[in-house]
């Protein structure tokens, strides 16, 4: 479910801005419509088409931004998963070159500043 979760972001928010962009035409058109209903003359004409016009464009900027923010989300939550497996493969390479301290006694992996050994008790030289 979280695999990946900054491209499933990223591609919700593009579905996101579709719908908006469609749902702004759709809503600009009725607005123009509506008010050349309203209105009567040669005004009617002019203003209904502004109005429309003018929904469009502004639904369409609020989407924009809107599709901006949570495109970023998906961004920042792609770096950081990025981050993490570098993070990760680091500290495999810094564990992988570190020596592994072993009881002489029955072979327990050991602590760095450990006096006793866990397992059996046997006391660690340095």
């Amino acid at each position: 479910m979280f695999k990946n979760i900054g491209k499933k972001i990223q591609g919700y928010s593009m579905l996101v801005f579709v719908i908006e962009v469609f749902f702004s035409i759709l809503a600009g058109v009725l607005a123009g419509a509506t008010v050349q209903s309203v209105l009567w003359g040669d005004e009617a004409e002019v203003i209904g088409p502004g109005v429309g016009f003018l929904v469009i464009g502004a639904g369409i900027f609020l989407a924009w931004l809107g599709q901006m923010r949570l495109y970023a989300y998906g961004k920042i939550a792609e770096s950081c998963e990025a981050m993490m497996k570098t993070m990760e493969r680091m500290e495999a390479m810094q564990r992988a070159q570190l020596p592994v301290r072993k009881c002489a006694n029955c072979g327990a992996v050991l602590d760095d500043d450990a006096f006793f050994c866990t397992k059996c008790g046997t006391r660690i030289e340095k």
